[in-house]
């Protein structure tokens, strides 16, 4: 680990082996928590792989596991392979409120899947991906008419001006 990241730690740390944090989780809600460590997805994982289960912040399992996206695997190292390559850098932390199966669970910001991702596709990740494309197709339709526009009034005053 850097030093910087190690004096940020040390900023963070308010009781003897709690850091206090700053997460998001389901997209929208900010909470700072209370965490016995943090740091990016590639050095918790090297950490803690086997102790705890990665998931998604955005996408958070219930108590079962079922509705999270997992981002460690036991079945397929490919799977692992690509999340580290993917989120390695993304922040993650151990999270003291949500358990799966009894235990606590370590969470990736921002690590949610693509639509095509080893044929997952989650409805979050769907909906978020189809509006990004269809507000950049409204942005260039937008700027093309205005290129093609010569007036920059509207159509009354046109009228009121014309000849």
């Amino acid at each position: 680990m850097s030093l910087q990241i190690e004096k940020q730690r040390q900023k963070h740390k308010k009781e003897k082996g709690k850091f206090k944090i700053r997460v998001r989780y389901r997209y929208h809600d900010y909470k700072t928590i209370g965490t016995d460590d943090y740091g990016s997805y590639r050095e918790m994982y090297s950490k803690y792989k086997g102790k705890y289960e990665f998931y998604c912040a955005d996408i958070i399992p219930d108590e079962h596991g079922h509705n999270g996206v997992r981002l460690d695997s036991d079945w397929s190292k490919e799977h692992e392979d690509y999340t580290l390559q993917r989120f390695g850098r993304n922040k993650a932390w151990i999270d003291p409120t949500h358990k799966v199966n009894g235990k606590s669970v370590v969470l990736v910001f921002n690590a949610q899947f693509d639509v095509g991702t080893f044929g997952t596709v989650t409805s979050a990740s769907v909906g978020i991906n189809t509006v990004a494309r269809l507000n950049r197709e409204r942005r260039r339709k937008a700027k093309a008419r205005a290129r093609k526009k010569k007036w920059h009034t509207n159509r009354r005053t046109k009228r009121k001006y014309r000849h």
